[in-house]
């Protein structure tokens, strides 16, 4: 149990789950077992929250406590001051730029407690800077697996664009690769050209080896002989989609080889000719996901 020392004794928990109740503007309930899950569109600022929750004469001291992180980290402070004390903080997803320093990877973490889960973001900056620890969204109760997964994919879904998650930035990404599969396949359902931003990063043509193989059969579904089959569906649309709307419908009918030949001149634009089924986008996305995890080459940033 946590213990609250020296100004924090002051701490208003109540007006704090008060605000958070106000701020969340959707709530997503899950079955089986029953569970909830809160959402925030903008996200929220840990630091303030935690200044808010103090009186206004000790908010100067309690600024300077959290900068100092005296009693750990804002992220841990204020599930703790709100729901008694935590259990543990897991890191869900790390994002990078495969060739740049770690000072500019990011991630997307979460913060147990005795009564619910909170998904909240670092920027990768300074821990203790005023906006570098925000709130996504909560679950509940915090072991409930079902709606943890939920409340990820969706807040995944939501703040890609706004925090630089994969495609919008990044080519190398540690975590659950289920889940991040997950993530990825809520952000298309919700926003289909995102498929086409993935198809232009995915360097499909790359060898098929049989990891990349056995990892793409186990995200997708998708037996190994038809894995077989869309690696030159999928790469061959991709190089289609390469072509720009010129040069497509010509291309179509000509041997691989010759298309493979010259798409190194063809300018990058998503055509009709790169349209893809269910089947061949779930391809797409699971070596998407296989290349984020373990061969960012795989992945040609914009």
């Amino acid at each position: 149990m946590f213990k609250r020392e020296g100004i924090w004794t002051r701490f208003n928990g109540e007006k704090v789950r008060r605000m958070l109740r106000e701020k969340c503007d959707r709530v997503l309930y899950v079955c089986q077992p029953p569970g909830k899950v809160r959402l925030f569109s903008e996200s929220v600022k840990v630091f303030d929250l935690l200044l808010e929750g103090m009186p206004k004469q000790l908010r100067g001291r309690a600024y300077e406590e959290i900068k100092d992180e005296e009693y750990g980290p804002a992220s841990e402070l204020l599930p703790a001051l709100l729901d008694g004390g935590i259990l543990q903080e897991d890191l869900t997803f790390g994002f990078s730029v495969l060739g740049l320093s770690l000072a500019s990877a990011w991630s997307l973490g979460e913060v147990h407690t005795p009564l619910r889960g909170y998904l909240i973001t670092n920027d990768g900056g300074d821990l203790s800077a005023e906006d570098a620890r925000l709130l996504l969204g909560a679950w509940e109760p915090a072991a409930n697996s079902v709606a943890r997964r939920r409340c990820i994919a969706r807040c995944y879904a939501d703040h890609a664009d706004s925090f630089g998650f994969p495609p919008f930035a990044g080519n190398s990404v540690g975590g659950d690769p289920e889940l991040l599969m997950e993530c990825i396949q809520e952000l298309v359902s919700g926003s289909p050209g995102i498929l086409e931003r993935i198809c232009r990063q995915t360097l499909l043509q790359n060898p098929l080896t049989s990891e990349r193989r056995d990892y793409v059969r186990q995200l997708s579904g998708i037996s190994g002989r038809r894995i077989d089959e869309l690696f030159a569906e999928a790469g061959f649309k991709s190089i289609l989609a390469k072509a720009g709307n010129a040069d497509a419908c010509e291309m179509q009918n000509r041997e691989d080889e010759e298309v493979l030949a010259e798409a190194e001149d063809c300018i990058d634009i998503i055509t009709p000719a790169a349209a893809f089924d269910p089947e061949t986008a779930q391809f797409v996305l699971a070596n998407y996901c296989y290349f984020l995890m373990f061969d960012p080459h795989g992945i040609e940033l914009s």
